[in-house]
C-alpha cells in the first residue's frame, strides 16, 4: 500500500513502491515504470527508483480523490499493486490497484442491500442517480452535486437524507459556502451486493432503473430513434465462464468511460441501463 502524507488542505505526498518478493512467477525487472489516471496512464513519463534492497519507489504530490495506478515491468508486464487489497477492474481482464486520498479514504468495497430501509433507499431512479455521481464527484456538498448532475439543489436534500439513514451514503466534513458551513458527502461503498434469497425484490429494483430509461427516452425529443446516439435491443444466448468473464470486464470498462464522462463532463448526456441474468426455458405446450 503507498504511503501517503498531507501536504496542505487538497494536496498529498505519495510514496508508491515495489518490492522484489512481491513479483510472484514474474523474472526480476531491470526497469520499472509507474503508470495511472494521474499520468493519463503515460508508459514512459514515470520511470521507478531502484534502491539498494532491490525495491523500486516513486514519489508524487497527488490532489484528494481516486487515482488508478499499475506497474510496469520492463515496459511489457503490466502489475497492481500486491501489497494494495483495493482494485477494480480493467478493460484487459485484470486488475487496476485503487489510492484513494482525503476523505474517500473510508469507501467500503460494497454495500449489502439487506432490509427494507435499504431498499427502500435504492428503489428510487433519482437515488441511484445520486449514487452514480457521488462516485466520481465526491466528496462534494449538495450544491456541488446538483451542478454536477445538472439539477436543481431543492430536489436533492430529501433523497440525500433518505441515503443517509439507510447508510449508502456518509458525511464526510464541512465546507464554508456563502458564509454558512455546509456538509460535504461521499457514497460509502464502490457497489452495491444483493443477498441471493432477495430474488423477490430484484425486479422491482430493474423496475426502478427501467423508469428511469422511460423518462429519458421521453425527454429526448419526438424522434429519439432518428439520433446516432440511440440503440435499443436484446441479446440472448449461451455463454461459458470464459464468455461471462469477458462480459464482465467489458462491462467494468464501459463503467470507467461513464465515470470518466462524470468527472470532465464533455459531450453529450447518456443514459445505459443494462440487465444479464441467467435465463431458465419452460417448455409448455403451444396452444
Amino acid at each position: 500500500m503507498p504511503e501517503t502524507r498531507l501536504l496542505s488542505d487538497n494536496l498529498w505526498a505519495v510514496c508508491f513502491k515495489l518490492l522484489p518478493n512481491q513479483l510472484e512467477g514474474a523474472p526480476a525487472p531491470q526497469r520499472v515504470h509507474l503508470s495511472g489516471t494521474f499520468n493519463q496512464w503515460d508508459e514512459t513519463s514515470l520511470l521507478m527508483e531502484r534502491g539498494a534492497d532491490g525495491s523500486w519507489g516513486a514519489r508524487l504530490e497527488l490532489p484528494e480523490g481516486e487515482h488508478l495506478y499499475k506497474f510496469i515491468l520492463d515496459g511489457e508486464s503490466w502489475f497492481p499493486d500486491p501489497e494494495n487489497p483495493l482494485s477494480v477492474d480493467d478493460p484487459h481482464h485484470g486488475k487496476n490497484s485503487v489510492l484513494e486520498l482525503g476523505r474517500l479514504s473510508g469507501r467500503e468495497q460494497s454495500f449489502l442491500v439487506r432490509d427494507d430501509l435499504h431498499w427502500r433507499a435504492v428503489s428510487s431512479p433519482r437515488r441511484l442517480e445520486i449514487l452514480e455521481f457521488l462516485l466520481s464527484a465526491a466528496p462534494c456538498s449538495t450544491a456541488e452535486l446538483a451542478e454536477a448532475m445538472d439539477v436543481a439543489a431543492d430536489g436533492l436534500y430529501h433523497h440525500i437524507r433518505i441515503l443517509l439513514k439507510a447508510g449508502l451514503v456518509r458525511e464526510v466534513g464541512e465546507v464554508c459556502r456563502a458564509n454558512r458551513t455546509v456538509p460535504v458527502f461521499d457514497v460509502a461503498a464502490r457497489e452495491l451486493r444483493f443477498q441471493p434469497d432477495d430474488d423477490d425484490r430484484l425486479p422491482s429494483l430493474w423496475r426502478s432503473l427501467a423508469r428511469r430509461a422511460e423518462r429519458a427516452i421521453e425527454h429526448s425529443g419526438d424522434t429519439p430513434h432518428l439520433d446516432p446516439l440511440f440503440s435499443l435491443g436484446g441479446e440472448i444466448t449461451w455463454l461459458n465462464e470464459e464468455r461471462i468473464e469477458k462480459v464482465r470486464t467489458h462491462l467494468a470498462h464501459i463503467k470507467r468511460l461513464f465515470a470518466e464522462g462524470r468527472q470532465d463532463r464533455h459531450g453529450q448526456l447518456v443514459l445505459l441501463a443494462h440487465l444479464m441474468t441467467p435465463v431458465e426455458r419452460t417448455r409448455t405446450n403451444s396452444s
